[in-house]
């Protein structure tokens, strides 16, 4: 088999009517390799979870088809220089990873690390106003010295704001995208583009093909949620993508973070909604937010050092609950009890104990960070 099968076989499915990301991952869990999907018997794929008559069909029907799609879309890549990285793969988003609906594939150009110690997404209108654009710059240069990496979408207002100003100050950032990148919208944006790549990455689940389509956007905020370790919401109105991403990062377990605004202000009603709902935290300063995620400290890789010094006096109990979380990084009790193979009772007694050594952190709704 070609190193190449596994990228062939993720997007030959993805051409398959029915089988999105969640059907696709639980068909390779339940087949065992993406190298026999195609091959598999009727028999054994109606024992398959979730997967119905007219899926099967269409997947056994048109499997030498969507194969040859695959491979015609894969020489088109290679010619526009598109990288991928496919969601078995180390260098796949660990956080991103930890998402269900997260997808099976990734196109990107740039240079990047998707596992970036410290993640933030920043999002909010497009109509930004000056208040919004004076608070980006402010953030962005106080959390600086944090070594954070910034997400965001590209679009018109804080994406392309928070994105310039990461670009000004050598920080590196990835742009989301909603369509693929053989084009880019909005085209005003494409010189931006180009720099973010020189310390970062746009990236996209979209290919070559996929018809550019508005429904795209808001499937796009879900791998914004799905990469950061928390988003910020800068400026925005009760609707739109901003709300999106802060419920689909909300669905993630995923810290929120809001900026108020003046009563009554349009561009404000959206995040003062967030923090009176308690979905979302007030944030004033970079200051704020650091305190948050319990960044004020120490710079990711010294917080390291200490977390290794410590490792060695910890029980047994606690190594292995602290060696699942150094793959995973957040977990729900219930997963990390059935990752460690301890029970729920001894999971919550060493995660205390974790706690109080301050290597890892708990959350509302039962989750378990690392510090």
């Amino acid at each position: 088999m070609s190193e190449n099968q596994p990228y062939l076989d993720l997007l030959a499915l993805r051409y398959i009517p029915g089988i999105g990301p969640v059907l696709a991952k639980t068909l390779v869990a339940y087949i065992g390799e993406t190298g026999k999907i195609f091959s598999t018997k009727k028999t054994h794929l109606q024992k398959i979870p979730g997967i119905g008559e007219k899926t099967i069909e269409n997947l056994l029907r048109h499997a030498t088809e969507v194969m040859n799609k695959a491979e015609v879309q894969w020489k088109d890549m290679e010619k526009k220089n598109i990288r991928v990285v496919h969601y078995l793969e180390e260098k796949y988003p660990k956080r991103l990873k930890q998402c269900t609906d997260g997808p099976l594939l990734l196109f990107y150009k740039g240079k990047t690390d998707f596992n970036h110690p410290r993640t933030l997404a920043v999002v909010g209108t497009r109509r930004m106003t000056d208040y919004g654009r004076k608070m980006i710059h402010k953030l962005v240069e106080d959390l600086q010295v944090s070594d954070i990496q910034f997400i965001s979408g590209l679009a018109f207002g804080v994406d392309a704001c928070v994105h310039q100003e990461c670009v000004k100050k050598n920080i590196q950032n990835l742009a989301v995208l909603g369509h693929g990148l053989h084009s880019l919208y909005p085209p005003e944006h494409r010189k931006l583009a180009e720099k973010i790549q020189e310390n970062g990455a746009i990236l996209s689940e979209y290919t070559t093909d996929d018809d550019f389509n508005k429904e795209n956007f808001p499937e796009r905020n879900r791998v914004i949620a799905g990469m950061a370790d928390a988003t910020i919401v800068i400026e925005t109105g009760l609707k739109g993508g901003s709300i999106i991403t802060a419920h689909l990062a909300a669905g993630y377990h995923r810290d929120i973070m809001a900026l108020p605004g003046r009563a009554g202000d349009p561009l404000s009603e959206g995040c003062n909604a967030l923090i009176k709902e308690n979905l979302a935290a007030m944030i004033e300063n970079a200051e704020d937010v650091k305190k948050l995620m319990g960044w004020q400290n120490e710079s990711p890789s010294k917080a390291r050092v200490i977390q290794r010094q410590l490792f060695v006096e910890l029980e047994p109990e606690e190594k292995t609950i602290m060696q699942v979380l150094y793959q995973r990084e957040t977990l729900s009790i219930d997963d990390l009890s059935s990752a460690s193979q301890l029970s729920i009772g001894e999971t919550a007694v060493n995660v205390l104990q974790l706690e109080l050594k301050g290597l890892v952190t708990q959350l509302p709704g039962s989750i378990v960070k690392l510090s």
